[in-house]
């Protein structure tokens, strides 16, 4: 019975010692990953450019701030024409900066908000119309949902896990590679995806708003880009996580990106 005893002892201990080893494993790969995407931050924060909001492109519902770095949702409809550029149906509002080669990256403060979207669109995007946020239709983003619910919409769609949420959302873009990638920018890489468009198209930032006129506004910072080279940032509901899909190039002759911002509330965005 005694030799029963301390075989049993025997294998807790060793069982013991084996998780303590997994976790001591779990704790380095972490902290090496962490180190990676610190340095791959880094090397794409040196293309940042600086974006500033497209009143023309502003739903009618949307209150930017005179320097154009933050969107916020307005108490009563603005009196505007409705200008072929403007987003009729939809809070949304474009960068005015576009891009059609290179790289640039820029930024979003996202901290406080529950609901969200940042990321790019094509300069040719439907902005009349019942708009689905997907590559699809010319939209690689990441946003937030109902202060919980976080999704990539860069490739195939992607619910992700993210506990803390991010405070900060960097978005990057390499044209000729056609990569769109997003980042929380304390933390980890969010996701990346390839965006294609046709040819001489152009890219374009952005925002989409739903926020009461009692909160603060979405703020954003975009990074600079090469001569000739455009995208515009969006901001709206889904942010989260890790994600990826293999990248694929632009088409020749592509002649634009722009950044893309969608808001709900609480409170303003701020470039």
């Amino acid at each position: 019975m005694l030799g029963r005893e301390e075989e049993l002892k025997k294998q807790l201990g060793i069982r013991t010692v084996v998780r303590a080893v997994a976790h001591l494993e779990e704790t380095i790969r972490e902290k090496k990953m962490k180190k990676l995407l610190e340095v791959e931050l880094k090397s794409v924060q040196q293309f940042a450019v600086a974006v500033t909001l497209d009143p023309d492109t502003a739903h009618l519902d949307l209150i930017l701030s005179d320097d154009g770095k933050q969107v916020r949702d307005g108490d009563m409809r603005k009196n505007l024409p409705d200008n072929p550029e403007r987003f009729s149906l939809f809070p949304n509002v474009l960068g005015q900066q576009s891009f059609s080669s290179g790289r640039f990256y820029f930024e979003v403060q996202v901290k406080g908000k529950t609901d969200w979207t940042l990321g790019v669109a094509r300069e040719s995007v439907d902005r009349k119309g019942n708009i689905t946020l997907c590559p699809q239709n010319g939209f690689w983003t990441v946003g937030l949902r109902n202060g919980n619910s976080y999704k990539a919409a860069a490739g195939p769609s992607v619910w992700l896990f993210l506990y803390p949420g991010p405070q900060k959302v960097g978005v990057f873009v390499d044209y000729e590679e056609g990569l769109v990638s997003f980042y929380d920018v304390d933390t980890r890489l969010l996701a990346e995806a390839p965006p294609t468009c046709a040819a001489a198209e152009r890219f374009l930032s952005g925002m989409r708003s739903e926020v009461s006129p009692q909160t603060s506004p979405l703020s954003e910072t975009f990074p600079t880009l090469p001569a000739g080279e455009r995208l515009l940032p969006r901001m709206g509901p889904h942010v989260g996580q890790v994600a990826a899909v293999e990248p694929e190039a632009f088409p020749a002759g592509v002649a634009g990106i722009q950044s893309l911002c969608c808001w709900s509330p609480p409170g303003p965005v701020r470039c």
